[in-house]
């Protein structure tokens, strides 16, 4: 059951990350985004609350339920 719920907590920061990527560039053009190499970094943004929201998922998971 915890890996369920480690899932859906990595899914829930995943999309998370997306709407934070929007929000930060929102008002880059699609040519910016795709020519600029320094904004590679922002990638890291989805995947680093992705990797969070599934920590936090699954600790309060056991902190809660086992």
């Amino acid at each position: 059951m915890v890996y369920g719920i480690g899932v859906a907590g990595f899914i829930g920061g995943f999309v998370l990350g997306l709407i934070a990527l929007r929000y930060i560039l929102k008002d880059r053009s699609k040519d910016d985004l795709l020519q600029d190499k320094s904004l590679r970094l922002y990638g890291a943004i989805t995947w680093l609350l992705a990797a969070l929201g599934g920590a936090v998922a699954m600790a309060c998971y056991t902190h809660f339920v086992g």
